[in-house]
């Protein structure tokens, strides 16, 4: 049963059983995500999870040796929401024949069919919402009134209201959520007659839920239902901002209406801070695209409502956002599409094996279409892994606010870099062939995420960077021409410099007031680090800085120290 709380009550017993084991990870969303990134991916995605980072080796011959890579390692895995047997012969069985003797793994999933192809009756948990009415009351109540009472006069409509969800933690959150502020016993007395009526479609049950939002706050909800799933809080917030002027606010409505959530996910790599993570129950995901699909037409997640709204030259005229992998076949009705002008949102995942990578990359349908295509109203481009070693100027234009191009083939930053004044974040994430890099980015005053991690060819200048007075994240790796960090924007939140031989940089004194994170690997000249200019310092990373010999920081301010 969907919104019962599997997936709380293994988070909660994640939560407090991980720190026992030698390795973990907790896999949500297995259902969607086994659509959305297929099997490798996902594979990839829990070795990253419990090893930190993936070698070469293994990458290459993936089928061979990603089991070898977790063999006899004592791990918790949690598998969320597993719905085939598919998914068991892709995660479950070879995780339990490679994973040590002491390791446990936890599945939930709504199909009980599908666990007792691997476990016995007996080691099955059946949940079923809650049993305890105190339970369902204490959770409506504090979602409808903030305390643990309600009110005289509503106190007989929220009894009803309370059986109408039927023990259920979805419903009981969502109606709370959604008659919270409300005094009026009329409105309170039309959200139960609601209830009464859907009572047998959870769907219809939550679609009140969406009654008082404005019209930018339901298509930022939409937007989030199709795309944002999964995405940092950092890339929705700037995605929304983009497309509605506002994307935190929208966010914290959404959230307090319980309609999405926020979460502390693991970060891949040592030493790294929590990401906070986009989630939506998959009950809530699909009551969003069942609007999209029955009212609006406006936005593709898959490629079957792709192929459908590309077909309709009325449809691709007001398309907001498309997902699609690389492999897409186009219709010939969009083949001679010279422009998609409402398209804000282009999502595209690169399908091939990694041996080919670079052999037969130009053959992609996807690469050819967009290359000739305009997007003048684009906000968000995610292409991992691209093909393409020049990004194609159609789907780069001025008002471009995120560009994800993690692990692509391009050799040089777009060229109309520049131009791109609205640019908020820029992920070039392991870019292992970009070489040339455009000055013209220090131009970008409201840039405040730049990931160069795993760029080892790329040098960025000083004076580049000074440009860069609104950036928050600035994550560089093998930088040589790095001679001094005393320029350095005050708005800074997280600096990570990995791999930074820099000859001359044998003193960092650093006045940030705003820098929270300090990650400083492999500074092998590095003397001395002086932080007491960094009076929100909170995360502290000295990783293989075997010069160092004086450290200074304000203890009061530092919540956390690892010094490695």
């Amino acid at each position: 049963m969907g919104g019962a709380g599997k997936t709380t009550i293994a988070r909660s017993i994640y939560n407090g059983m991980h720190m026992h084991f030698d390795k973990s990870h907790f896999c949500s969303n297995t259902r969607a995500d086994f659509v959305k990134k297929g099997v490798v991916d996902m594979q990839k995605d829990i070795v990253r999870g419990m090893l930190g980072k993936l070698n070469k080796e293994t990458e290459m011959d993936w089928e061979k040796k990603w089991k070898a890579a977790i063999k006899g390692i004592n791990a918790l895995i949690v598998l969320d929401d597993v719905d085939s047997k598919q998914h068991l012969e892709a995660l479950h069985h070879p995780l339990c024949s490679s994973l040590g003797p002491k390791s446990v793994l936890i599945m939930t999933s709504r199909d009980r069919g599908v666990l007792l192809e691997c476990t016995q009756p007996k080691d099955i948990f059946r949940i079923q919402g809650f049993d305890n009415r105190k339970h369902s009351e204490r959770l409506f109540y504090w979602h409808a009134f903030l305390k643990a009472e309600p009110p005289a006069h509503l106190l007989q409509v929220s009894s009803r209201i309370i059986d109408a969800c039927q023990g259920l933690p979805l419903s009981l959150k969502v109606m709370g959520a959604h008659l919270y502020g409300h005094n009026d016993e009329s409105y309170w007395n039309e959200s139960l007659l609601w209830l009464q009526q859907n009572e047998t479609d959870i769907f219809k049950q939550l679609r009140i839920s969406l009654n008082g939002l404005e019209p930018k706050q339901m298509e930022a909800f939409l937007d989030i239902c199709c795309f944002l799933i999964g995405e940092e809080e950092g890339t929705a917030c700037s995605v929304l901002q983009g497309c509605y002027g506002l994307g935190r606010t929208y966010l914290e409505v959404l959230t307090n209406r319980c309609l999405i959530s926020i979460a502390e996910h693991e970060s891949v790599g040592r030493f790294r801070q929590p990401t906070r993570i986009i989630e939506v129950h998959d009950h809530i995901r699909d009551m969003g695209r069942c609007i999209v699909q029955e009212e609006k037409r406006d936005r593709a997640w898959d490629e079957v409502t792709a192929e459908n709204i590309l077909k309709d030259e009325k449809a691709r005229s007001t398309l907001r956002g498309l997902s699609i992998s690389s492999d897409f076949s186009f219709p010939k009705e969009a083949t001679k599409c010279g422009s998609l002008p409402h398209l804000k949102i282009l999502v595209v995942k690169q399908v091939y094996d990694l041996q080919w990578k670079g052999i037969w990359a130009a053959m992609f349908p996807t690469k050819n279409f967009l290359e000739k295509v305009r997007c003048e109203e684009l906000r968000w481009l995610k292409w991992r892994d691209a093909p393409f070693q020049d990004v194609p100027v159609g789907i780069c234009p001025k008002s471009l606010r995120v560009l994800d191009l993690v692990g692509s083939e391009i050799r040089r930053v777009p060229m109309q870099i520049g131009s791109l004044t609205n640019l908020q974040r820029l992920d070039l994430t392991n870019c292992s062939k970009l070489k040339r890099f455009d000055s013209r980015i220090g131009k970008l005053k409201d840039l405040r995420y730049l990931n160069f991690e795993r760029c080892r060819h790329v040098e960025l200048l000083k004076e580049e960077i000074d440009g860069l007075q609104s950036l928050e994240l600035l994550s560089l790796h093998n930088c040589k021409s790095l001679r001094t960090l005393t320029s350095l924007a005050t708005t800074l939140r997280t600096l990570r410099l990995n791999r930074c031989k820099c000859k001359s940089l044998e003193s960092l004194k650093a006045s940030l007031p705003n820098l929270r994170d300090l990650t400083l690997r492999r500074f092998e000249k590095l003397k001395e680090v002086d932080c007491e200019g960094c009076g929100s310092l909170e995360y502290l990373v000295l990783d293989s800085c075997s010069g160092l010999e004086r450290l200074q920081v304000v203890l009061r301010l530092l919540s956390v120290a690892l010094l490695v």
